[in-house]
């Protein structure tokens, strides 16, 4: 029994390339396999080298381009295994609306960062001071961890089916940015304080 075992696939684009190589590798891992591919030809020899490799796939003809086209398939997948489990979208190249998009996550990743390290540079220095710094040390806390959660799921978008194989750094942030919201006192722990320490620091 794989850890994928009973999980369904649906990738697209998988023909070839990146999303061909995904869709062999959850296949190996025991998922359930959806190729939605709209080269015919392409799509039904990925299915069926998967399927003569011992696994389970299935190709469904789809325009990747055409939003309708998908949702069709993906109900096609969901009648055909009785469920869906995930979709990478693995189609096509580059666009510029694509590079846009990504711009737009990694500004975002790259703002939260530097938002992080100056809250936790303010709190030091307070520490260094020998000032009350519990409210600082929350802010920090909080903001960066929420920050880690959130940097790690935008990091899965772009990487695609990439983010989900243990190959890559990205499936471990994934999983261990949750503990930092957690340990050291919980984040609604950190909440109260920093309520607290405002309503003490600026009386009405």
């Amino acid at each position: 029994m794989t850890r994928l075992s009973g999980k369904v696939v649906a990738i697209t684009g998988a023909g070839s390339g990146i999303a061909k190589a995904a869709a062999h590798l959850f296949a190996a891992r025991g998922a359930e396999v959806a190729i939605l591919e709209l080269d015919a030809p392409l799509g039904q020899t990925v299915a069926s080298e998967i399927n003569a490799a011992g696994g389970k796939a299935f190709f469904v003809q789809t325009d990747v381009t055409i939003a309708e086209s998908v949702d069709g398939a993906m109900k096609t997948v969901a009648g055909h295994f009785g469920r869906l489990t995930t979709l990478f979208n693995c189609a096509g190249g580059s666009t510029a609306e694509d590079t846009q998009v990504t711009d737009d996550m990694t500004t975002r990743c790259a703002t939260r960062c530097a938002a992080a390290k100056l809250l936790v540079e303010s709190a030091a220095a307070a520490y260094d001071r020998s000032d009350r710094c519990d409210m600082e040390a929350g802010m920090a806390k909080l903001f960066a961890s929420e920050a880690a959660m959130e940097n790690a799921a935008e990091c899965m978008r772009i990487h695609g089916a990439y983010g989900y194989s243990r190959e890559y750094h990205v499936e471990r942030y994934y999983r261990d940015a949750p503990l930092m919201c957690i340990g050291e006192g919980t984040n609604e722990m950190q909440r109260i304080i920093i309520a607290r320490q405002q309503m003490a620091r600026n009386p009405a």
